[in-house]
């Protein structure tokens, strides 16, 4: 989507504050929320920006001046008061609070449970932030060396030499049996170092090193305290496995570089890796890089920690043959998370290109990512705190069990969703028939956007929440699919919106608006189609701008929510040529959207509630007379659905409230265990009162009375209102 002149565009800071409503302890309130951690990397650098009644100022110097800040929505409602910086139920600042004062406060929640209350609507909200006070020290950062305190090691295939005892040599193979710092040179073509250093903390300084080996690692860590590899400034070192891979102990032996315990790499050299049969660099730890320049190619993943991969700076090209960054932990949930903060990547992947068993956290970075499978995925929560990601393709593009967006600048080129949060175990892209396996569970799924901005081009679903969608802030933008089986906005639970600016574009056929906010949002959904290259605006009666963009896709469905559409205002929404004039009509909510599912069938086990007419509307007082003209009584009725029921369209009375409702699978008879009653003679198990239901008096055939007779017309597939759109 091309966007020009877009209204209310919010100053996208690379610090700055989002507003997010949390409860802790029972007390609701409006918190400034810093989208760079306070002390990544080991820094103290990336100070609070001012809070100015909920506005975010570029002053990363400055302290708290104002900190007044009160949600403007309707019936979200709380402070950050003056006061003591921490209290029982809420978190506060005082004026003139310091850096420390508010990374203080923060600590307390982020990490939390929090709960977001509009429009009446009350969900508790996990998302398990990254501690990020110690995930680097002092050495992990600092990759100099003296080289007068270094081992001098030089490799070569006629003959390695040092002089030290604690380096044994055996043809092509060093072992390193001491704690120290080695520097390395010189080239084996089928060699391997190997780190024996128990309990010991060993510096290996790659100093313009080329070493190969047929079929293990390169360099293995096979036990020490913690291995640093640093690139000496200015160096050229290359690494490679050339062959299948030969056991040579009780470890697997699977990468390149492959240790068994902490590793951290950092330096102003580059390390280029290959491999065709395995892995780049594995730790069975934790693996951290904090600097340095990496080409990595693989037929595996590129970087994989066990327990965790943390970055915090260096350049990254990684082609991987699975995921590029990958960390799995299956005996501890509260590892196998991948932490990044800074650097810039180029990640194509045929499976994930960022990939964690629990949390993923990026808080700063640039990103171009091309991947197989999803671009970032996490089996628990992917939160996002800042930098630039731009993926270029990918399955879906960000999935978690929650997706959390507080900030940053992010592209999505999707061929199925933008953004998904599901539960359940990763095995997306590659179900039956491509389907997304991960979404068979939602417990607890969420989207959340607290900020940023978000552009989004998706084939399937723009966003979809297998639980709920909350947006309280920053600028989203959706293209979404040209078929009427996806959305440009998909949620199961609640659509709350209660701040920021969100356009979607996308069809009418399962469009779906939010069902609570606190500013207005209308879906339009068109008499025609819009075409790749329309201009598409939103104007007041005075003929000011609010939304100013240009359609990449063809599509018929438009929905817009900004902080200036306002319950009692008048709209014109012009697309090409042609324009649709929209009253609010003392409702936030303006066209509810289609819901799901094209009305129950007849029948089936037990019936169902029946499911929506395709345009949203009910029928009128169980009568099956349409109500297209009568608000008050669109509430559909309890029809024979097929087997469960599909979700009946939304509905909109005279207040402006919306509702869904979905059917809901029969329950057997008590006592049924999965067969047949042992008296069982034909009839129907007694849960169904030993009969078969009778169709109603008078039922020959045909439809109920009630539809005289006859199948209902379904409605023209463009059936407008008079305002021009499906309420």
């Amino acid at each position: 989507m091309n966007y020009k002149n877009v209204k209310n565009f919010f100053n996208l800071k690379k610090n700055n504050i989002h507003n997010r409503i949390i409860r802790k302890g029972g007390a609701v309130l409006l918190a400034g929320m810093l989208s760079v951690s306070l002390a990544a990397c080991g820094q103290t650098s990336g100070s609070a920006s001012s809070l100015n009644n909920g506005t975010a100022t570029d002053s990363l110097a400055d302290t708290v001046s104002d900190t007044s800040l009160v949600s403007t929505a309707d019936t979200a409602s709380s402070t950050i008061t003056n006061g003591s910086s921490i209290s029982g139920e809420t978190v506060s600042f005082s004026a003139g609070s310091t850096e420390s004062d508010i990374a203080a406060a923060l600590s307390s929640y982020n990490s939390g449970v929090s709960e977001l209350t509009a429009s009446g609507i009350t969900e508790d909200l996990t998302a398990s932030y990254i501690d990020t006070t110690d995930l680097f020290t002092d050495r992990d950062l600092d990759p100099s060396y003296s080289s007068s305190d270094a081992i001098p090691v030089t490799l070569s295939d006629s003959g390695s030499s040092c002089n030290s005892s604690a380096v044994s040599i055996d043809g092509s193979t060093l072992t390193i049996t001491a704690g120290g710092i080695y520097e390395l040179s010189g080239t084996l073509s089928d060699g391997q170092i190997v780190v024996d250093a128990d309990g010991e903390k060993v510096q290996l300084v790659l100093n313009g090193v080329s070493i190969s080996n047929d079929s293990s690692a390169a360099i293995y860590v096979k036990q020490a305290d913690k291995v640093f590899i640093t690139l000496a400034e200015g160096t050229e070192n290359v690494l490679s496995t050339t062959g299948e891979y030969v056991d040579i102990d009780e470890n697997s032996i699977d990468a390149v570089i492959f240790s068994k315990d902490d590793l951290a790499l950092n330096g102003a050299g580059t390390l280029t890796i290959t491999n065709g049969y395995g892995h780049g660099i594995v730790s069975k730890d934790d693996l951290k890089i904090t600097s340095g320049t990496y080409n990595i190619t693989a037929s595996s993943s590129g970087i994989n920690g066990k327990d965790s991969v943390r970055i915090c700076g260096g350049s990254f090209s990684i082609n991987a043959g699975t995921d590029c960054i990958h960390s799995s932990n299956d005996e501890d949930e509260t590892k196998g998370y991948v932490y990044i903060n800074g650097g810039s990547f180029d990640l194509t992947s045929e499976s994930d290109a960022i990939d964690g068993s629990s949390t993923i956290q990026i808080d700063g970075g640039s990103f171009m990512i091309n991947a197989g499978d999803d671009a970032i995925h996490s089996n628990t929560v992917s939160i996002i705190n800042n930098g630039y990601i731009n993926v270029t393709d990918s399955y879906e593009g960000l999935e978690g069990n929650t997706v959390v967006i507080n900030g940053g600048e992010i592209h999505i080129k999707a061929s199925d969703d933008g953004i998904n949060a599901a539960g359940g175990n990763d095995s997306s892209g590659f179900g039956p028939m491509g389907f997304d396996m991960f979404s068979s569970s939602a417990s607890g799924s969420y989207i959340m956007i607290n900020g940023g901005y978000l552009d989004i081009d998706a084939g399937g679903d723009g966003l979809d929440a297998n639980g709920s969608l909350y947006v309280t802030d920053g600028y989203t933008l959706v293209n979404g699919p040209t078929d009427n089986g996806n959305a440009a906005l998909d949620y199961d639970g609640n659509g709350v919106i209660t701040g920021g600016t969100f356009i979607a574009l996308g069809t009418s056929g399962m469009a779906l608006n939010f069902t609570s906010a606190t500013q207005g949002a209308m879906l339009v959904n068109l008499n025609g189609n819009f075409s790749s290259g329309d201009e598409i605006s939103l104007t007041d009666s005075e003929g000011n701008v609010y939304a100013e963009f240009t359609a990449s896709k063809t599509g018929n469905s438009v929905l817009i929510s900004t902080p200036d559409i306002t319950s009692d205002g008048n709209y014109t929404l012009s697309v090409g040529s042609s324009t649709t004039e929209i009253s609010m009509g003392g409702n936030y909510i303006y066209g509810s959207g289609t819901g799901f599912g094209m009305g129950g069938g007849m029948g089936g086990f037990g019936g169902g509630r029946q499911g929506g007419r395709m345009d949203g509307q009910g029928f009128n007082n169980q009568n099956g007379t349409d109500s297209t003209n009568d608000q008050n009584n669109n509430q559909g009725m309890n029809g024979q659905g097929g087997f469960g029921g599909g979700r009946r369209g939304d509905w909109q009375n005279s207040t402006g409230e919306n509702s869904s409702e979905n059917g809901e699978m029969p329950q057997l008879p008590e006592g049924f265990d999965g067969e047949m009653p042992e008296d069982f003679e034909g009839q129907m198990p007694g849960g169904f009162n030993g009969e078969r239901p009778q169709p109603p008096e008078g039922f020959e055939g045909g439809m109920p009375g009630a539809f005289g007779g006859e199948m209902p017309e379904m409605p023209e597939t463009d059936s407008q209102t008079e305002s021009g759109l499906q309420s």
